[in-house]
C-alpha cells in the first residue's frame, strides 16, 4: 500500500510474511527462512514491531514444518539468545538493562512464545498429541497467571513478573492466541 511515495510496511509486511509462509509451506527451504529472521540485536528489537516478530516465527515454522516438536526445548530454541539473556537478566539486582530495553525484550519474548505455540497448534491440529496439548496448556496457564494469579503451581522454567514490563493487552492477546492453539 502506497503512503505518499513510500510503501507503508505496517500494512504490507504481515500479508507478505504470511504469503511467503503459505507459498513455501512444508518446503524446508533454508533460503526463505533466512529472509524471515528473528531480531537478534538490541537495535533490531527496537526496529521490528513485536507482532511482526510473532508472524515471522509462525511463518518460519510453517516452512520448516517437520522441525516443529512439542517440547520446551523446541520453544526455547525459537527465542534468540539476546532475548533469552535479556529476560533472564531482568530479575537480578545488578540490572544494567533500562526500561526501554526491558520492554523490547519482554514484548519480543511473549510474541515469540505465542508464535511458537500457534505453530504447535497448527502442526499438531487434529493429531491428539498429548505432549503438544500439555505444553500448550502449561503456557496458557503461565500467561493467565501473569495476567491474574489463579494457580499456585506454574512451571519453574518460565520467568515471572512479566506484567511489570508489558501492558496487559499484549499479555491477553498472547494468552488468547495460545488458548486458540490449544483448541485445535
Amino acid at each position: 500500500m502506497m503512503d505518499g511515495t513510500t510503501v507503508n510496511i505496517d500494512v504490507t509486511a504481515p500479508g507478505a510474511t504470511i504469503a511467503l509462509a503459505l507459498m513455501f509451506l512444508k518446503t524446508e527451504s533454508e533460503a526463505i527462512v533466512s529472509r524471515l529472521s528473528i531480531p537478534n540485536t538490541r537495535f533490531d528489537l527496537q526496529y521490528v514491531r513485536p507482532d511482526f516478530i510473532m508472524l515471522r516465527v509462525i511463518a518460519r515454522n510453517l516452512i520448516m514444518w517437520s522441525r516443529v516438536h512439542p517440547s520446551k526445548d523446541w520453544v526455547w530454541s525459537q527465542i534468540p539468545e539476546i532475548v533469552r539473556c535479556g529476560v533472564e537478566g531482568l530479575g537480578g539486582d545488578a540490572n544494567d538493562i533500562d526500561d526501554m530495553d526491558a520492554e523490547a525484550f519482554i514484548q519480543a519474548y511473549v510474541n515469540i512464545v505465542a508464535g511458537a505455540c500457534i505453530s504447535l497448534g497448527l502442526v499438531f491440529a487434529g493429531t491428539r498429541n498429548g505432549d503438544a496439548q500439555e505444553l500448550l496448556y502449561e503456557f496458557a496457564t503461565y500467561f493467565l497467571n501473569e495476567i491474574k494469579p489463579v494457580s499456585p503451581t506454574s512451571g519453574n522454567f518460565l520467568p515471572k513478573g512479566l506484567s511489570r514490563y508489558i501492558d496487559r493487552g499484549t499479555l491477553e492477546t498472547c494468552l488468547h492466541l495460545i488458548v486458540l492453539s490449544l483448541s485445535v
